[in-house]
This record gives structure tokens, C-alpha cells and sequence, in this order.
């Protein structure tokens, strides 16, 4: 069975099965009388007459019975896997019944799972062979030629009728039903997939999904479809019903289409016919190339089509891309020739190539990519008399012009074994080239030029010359690793950047500002040294220290990070011991009295009471005395020490004491 649609074909086969069953374990499987159209049927009006049914397996018990209106028995008993329409299935189908049979006795009612239950709908509805098969439908002969309707009953495991049944419309024995319309709108369409039919579904009481195709070529009939081909009752008409994939090529066929209803009846033929075109053979050659082979000479190549009905090939030419092309081969080359050789060119001049296959009727495909190739000449001597300047970052190349030369290339290699490497994507036009090495650590190239020919042919190369650059690479600055401003100087640790051998001296700059570059100060260290000691400060001020590196081509870094360095004293004073004075008011407090500190020192005041720890009780400060504002009741004791500008504390002065109040 072939399938096409099958979202449409689904939604169409769901439809039919829920108006036919009946869901829910309280009803009974069928509806009961008074309900239209639950089984299909239809007359040959000679006594004969054609059902279907449809009940899902699960609900199958002992078979089924037919009956007129009357209540007659026309089938006594039918069941699933009979023996005569088994025979008219292949074999495949055969074990499909089989299995569903053999699954029945095994599993009792339980369910198939809905994808099943629509496949075995499809097959029942598509195919009358299979529904026979599967104990959904019969044909009846010899009937009396009245109006009656069918009733299909269900039996129980002992062939016994139970109270589930369903019921036909009623049908006219003496007269036959119309046969289902012909598909409507057939047409047929060559395509590189084959030959693409196309039609619509005409109207029809009874359901109709499959359709039989069929080939009359020369005189002999074929049917295309093996099984009925499958579609929805909603195909898209901009869709393709049926592909014929290997259609008899570069002839005239005609193709009929049949529809078949669900009772297996075919309508009446419809038949369009087509020329059936080999459109592979038209299709343009792969791998074409064009290769100038010798002076004044081109060949094109390609490689020869597949199909057996390309009659051969046009090789057309442009002096441009985009066209126009002259024919080369009015007559065409012979299907199994794959080249062309295109003689009497003019040298340097740019062509492009294109080919075409011919159909057995003598009509030209469409041409593939143009392909272009550059008749070659008499190669150009080589340049002379090249000379290099190099300077701080470029060399400038300088040469004699060629005759017959369109322009130069010019190559470049950094020693004697070493490839050329060609620095020149075009040819230059001038006899001059600037080679933008940009800052280098020196070394040594080596130049040649080469002149290239109006067919893009390079001549023989230039004699070399040779250029020593110049090292023109700063190093990097040094770091610092260390700096201090104890003792009243500035002590600087520092490491080169790597490699360490590049730098070759050091330079140390000193400022007041942070954002300031700063001066060199001192000598340049050399490049081995990691230490620098600056005793030109002044205690409790702030520098800014930054180093640059100097290699031996003179080269400097740029200046590095900024270090600052708060400068302390050598040695702080001692204070001498301060006075205390007691006062209640405004408030409690002791006011001590001493010495204005020397210029960059601040005073610290120390209290102790009784025995315990020496603390912090004022300061640090400028003036001449200080406050506690917590003197308390019991004796205490005063002193004074310095502090520089970095923090450092100095000796304690002889102390004062008070007696408390």
C-alpha cells in the first residue's frame, strides 16, 4: 500500500471511525436502529450488492451475520483470515491478518494502540481485497431486486447473534449505484524527479482514497501502482499525487488514473498525455577548466554527462565575464569528446569559456560557469640594476623597467635557505616598491624582482640584493619589586623585563606628581644591576619613581608603572617631658603643655594609670599642647613621643605626673 497525505488521510480515517464506533463501555458496540448510514453498501442492480464495514479488532468477538431489513440471513457467519480471500492477498498482508488474529486470541480485548487502529483503518478502506480479508466485507449475489437495507450483526464466541449491530441506508437492488466519479483536473508535468501527475478528487457518496495508476508506452499497459496508491481527500492541487521516477525518457507516454471507493469499485479512466524529455541530458558538463597549454593556445576540458541522450556539446567564447559568447562549434563535438583547443589567440589577452550539452532533438541545455584562462607569450627578460635602501622602518626598492613588462612583482626571503616569499598580490605598475617592515630587532633580507607579461606570465627574477636592518624594537620597561623610604632615603628593587638581555642600561625618573613622567636622576645602571638607593630626599614627602629600559641599539622603552615612596627620618628626637595642669571647667580635663615638634614630626601622647599598659590618649598633632578628656580620680602619668610623616615612632620623653583630684 502506498501512502501519500497522511496527516489529511488520517484526519479523514478518524472521522469515519468515530462516526462508525461507538466509545464508552456503558453503550453497545453499535448505535441502534433509527441511526443513518453505519456500513457502506452499494448495488450492481442484477441482484448483487457490495458492504463494508469497519470495527475496530478489539471489539471483534465470533464474527458477524448478515441480514435484509426482514430480518433474512444472507451471510450466516463471517469471519476474519477466510481461506478464499486470504488467497487474493500477497503474502505480506496474509501475516499482517494473521498476526492480528493470532494477537486476538492471545491477548483477549485488549486494545491496539491508535496508530495500528488507523493503519488497519487505511487498509481496510483503501484496499477491498484486505477488508474482505479481515472479515469487514463481502459481496452478495442473487438477491431479489427490491429496495432493502442491510443489517450487519455482531456474534459471540458461539456464532450467536448479540445486541450490537449496525445498519446500511437503503439501497435499490434493481438498480445499479453510480461508480465513483473520475479524478478530476489530471494533468502530467516533467520534472528532473520524474514525471509529476496531478488531479483532484470529484465528489462521491461513498469514501474514496486510493486510486490506480497506470503507463501505456508503446502500445504495452504497466500498472505504476503494485498496491492502490494511498491519498487524503484534501490533496493539494500544487502537490504532486504520483512521481513516476524512471519514466520511459525522450518518448511519448500516456498515463490513467483510476479512482477506487471503499467497496473496491473503479471509476471510469481518465488519460493525459506527455512527451517524456531526458532533462538530465541537457544539463551542462561538471569541471570545465581552461588552461592556456602552450603560446597562443587554449584548451578547454570538461567532463562528460552522464546521460546516454546528450548528443554533444557547444564550447562558446567572451572577451568577458558577463558576455556576449561567440560559438566555437556550430556543429558541436561528438557526445564522447571532454576537450577543446581554441588555437591562432593573442598573448597577454584574458578569455573566458563556457559549454553547453545538446539534447537528442538538437536542443542546447543552459550553460555552466564561465571559466577564463590567459593566452600566454614570450616570456620578459629579468629587471637590472636593483638597488635597497633600508631605513628605520622600510625599505625602498628601486629597478630599471622592462619592455613588454604589464608590472613587477617583488620577493623577499630572510636567508640563503630559506623559500621567496612573493610580496605583491598584483603587479606594481613602477619601478618602485616600499617594503614596510615596520620596527624590527635587525636581521638580514635578501629582495629580488621579477617582471610579469601582458599573459601573466613572470619572467625570470632580478639578481638579488641584500639589506641589513636596523634594530629599531624598544625593550620593555623594568618592574618594580620593591621600594621603601625608611632611614631618610629611597631604596628601589627591580627586575628587567624578559629577556633579561635586551635591556643593556636603566634609567630611573623621579617626580613630585603622580601623572608627572619625572627627570632621570643619578647615572644609568647597567643592565645587570636590581637596586638603586636615592638619598637626594627630604623626610615626610612623597616621590614618584618610574623606570625605563635602554637596550644596546639605543632604543627606549616607554616608562613604566609609577611607584611612590613616603621618605622617613633617619633618627627621631626624644621630646622633653611635658607639663599637666588639672581644670573642672568647663569640664574635668588635664591640659599638657610642651615643646612645638620639629618641622615634619607630629606629637603622640601616652597616659598610664597605675601599673597598666602605656596608652594613646592625643595626638598626633602640630601645636604646642594637648587635651585628656578623661583625666579620672587616680594618680597618672604623661609622656610624649615624635612621629615622622610615614608613621614611625620615635623615643619616649621623661614622663609627668599627676596626682589626681
Amino acid at each position: 500500500m502506498q501512502v501519500r497525505g497522511n496527516k489529511m488521510l488520517k484526519r479523514k480515517i478518524i472521522q469515519l471511525l468515530l462516526m462508525l464506533l461507538v466509545a464508552g463501555s456503558t453503550q453497545p458496540l453499535f448505535a441502534q436502529s433509527g441511526v443513518k448510514t453505519q456500513a457502506y453498501s452499494a448495488s450492481d442492480g442484477q441482484g448483487g450488492a457490495r458492504l463494508l464495514w469497519f470495527v475496530s479488532p478489539d471489539r471483534w468477538r465470533g464474527g458477524w451475520r448478515v441480514e435484509d431489513e426482514t430480518g433474512k440471513v444472507l451471510a450466516d457467519r463471517i469471519l476474519p483470515g477466510g481461506a478464499d480471500p486470504m488467497k487474493a492477498l500477497p503474502a505480506e498482508s496474509q501475516a499482517e491478518i494473521s498476526s492480528l488474529l493470532r494477537n486476538i486470541r492471545e491477548q483477549g480485548n485488549k486494545k491496539r494502540t491508535a496508530v495500528n487502529e488507523i493503519t488497519f483503518g487505511i487498509k481496510v478502506f483503501s484496499n477491498w481485497d484486505f477488508a474482505r480479508a479481515a472479515g469487514l466485507a463481502i459481496e452478495l449475489k442473487g438477491l431479489e431486486k427490491r429496495r432493502t437495507s442491510f443489517v450487519v450483526r455482531r456474534l459471540d464466541d458461539s456464532g450467536k447473534p448479540d445486541t450490537a449491530y449496525l445498519k446500511t441506508e437503503p439501497v435499490d437492488l434493481a438498480k445499479a449505484a453510480p461508480m465513483p466519479p473520475s479524478p478530476l483536473g489530471f494533468r502530467a508535468e516533467a520534472e528532473k524527479s520524474g514525471i509529476e501527475l496531478y488531479w483532484r478528487l470529484a465528489r462521491n457518496p461513498l469514501p474514496v482514497f486510493a486510486y490506480v495508476v497506470e503507463r501505456e508506452y508503446k502500445g504495452e499497459l504497466r500498472t505504476l501502482t503494485d498496491s492502490p496508491l494511498v491519498l487524503g481527500s484534501n490533496w493539494p492541487e500544487k502537490s504532486p499525487a504520483f512521481v513516476d521516477k524512471q519514466p520511459p525518457l525522450e518518448s511519448d507516454v500516456v498515463y490513467i488514473v483510476r479512482a477506487v471507493d471503499a467497496l473496491g469499485r473503479r471509476s471510469n479512466p481518465v488519460a493525459t498525455g506527455i512527451f517524456s524529455p531526458d532533462l538530465f541530458a541537457l544539463d551542462a558538463p561538471m569541471d570545465v577548466k581552461a588552461d592556456a597549454v602552450k603560446t597562443n593556445t587554449a584548451e578547454v576540458s570538461w567532463k562528460a554527462n552522464s546521460s546516454s541522450n546528450t548528443a554533444g556539446y557547444l564550447v562558446e567564447r567572451s572577451y568577458q565575464l558577463s558576455g556576449p559568447f561567440e560559438i566555437l562549434t556550430p556543429e558541436g563535438v561528438t557526445p564522447g569528446t571532454t576537450s577543446y583547443k581554441d588555437k591562432g589567440l593573442r598573448p597577454g589577452t584574458t578569455y573566458f569559456y563556457r559549454v553547453r550539452a545538446i539534447g537528442a532533438r538538437g536542443d542546447t541545455g543552459p550553460p555552466g560557469p564561465a571559466v577564463m584562462a590567459v593566452v600566454r607569450g614570450e616570456p620578459v627578460p629579468a629587471p637590472e640594476n636593483l638597488t635597497a635602501e633600508a631605513g628605520q622602518t622600510r625599505v625602498r626598492l628601486t629597478w630599471e623597467a622592462v619592455a613588454a613588462a604589464s608590472g613587477y612583482h617583488v620577493e623577499r626571503r630572510t636567508g640563503n635557505e630559506r623559500p621567496w616569499s612573493r610580496l605583491t598580490g598584483m603587479p606594481v605598475p613602477d619601478m618602485l616598491y616600499d617594503d614596510h617592515t615596520g620596527y624590527s630587532p635587525g636581521g638580514r633580507f635578501e629582495y629580488r624582482v621579477l617582471a610579469a607579461g601582458y599573459d601573466g606570465q613572470d619572467g625570470k627574477p632580478s639578481r638579488p640584493v641584500e639589506v641589513m636592518l636596523q634594530d629599531t624594537v624598544s625593550p620593555a620597561p623594568p618592574r618594580f619589586i620593591e621600594a621603601s623610604g625608611e632611614g631618610g632615603k629611597v631604596w628601589l628593587t627591580f627586575a628587567p623585563a624578559a629577556p633579561e638581555e635586551d635591556t643593556s642600561q636603566v634609567l630611573v625618573l623621579r617626580a613630585d606628581q603622580p601623572d608627572q613622567q619625572g627627570l632621570v636622576i643619578g647615572d644609568p645602571l647597567s643592565g645587570r644591576g636590581r637596586q638603586f638607593e636615592d638619598r637626594w630626599v627630604e623626610p615626610g614627602r612623597r616621590y614618584y619613581y618610574r623606570l625605563v629600559a635602554v637596550d644596546a641599539s639605543g632604543n627606549r622603552s616607554d616608562p613604566g608603572e609609577a611607584v611612590g615612596v613616603l621618605v622617613g627620618h633617619e633618627s627621631l628626637p626624644r621630646p622633653d617631658a611635658p607639663e599637666a595642669v588639672y581644670a573642672g571647667s568647663p569640664f574635668p580635663h588635664v591640659r599638657l603643655s610642651f615643646d612645638e615638634p620639629p618641622k615634619g614630626l607630629r606629637v603622640l601622647v601616652e597616659a598610664q594609670t597605675g601599673t597598666g599598659a602605656w596608652l594613646y590618649v592625643a595626638g598626633p598633632v602640630t601645636g604646642r599642647e594637648a587635651i585628656d578628656l578623661n583625666p579620672g580620680k587616680e594618680a597618672k602619668r604623661y609622656r610624649l613621643r615624635y612621629q615622622d610623616a610615614g608613621g614611625a615612632a620615635g623615643p619616649a620623653s621623661k614622663e609627668a605626673v599627676f596626682s589626681g583630684h
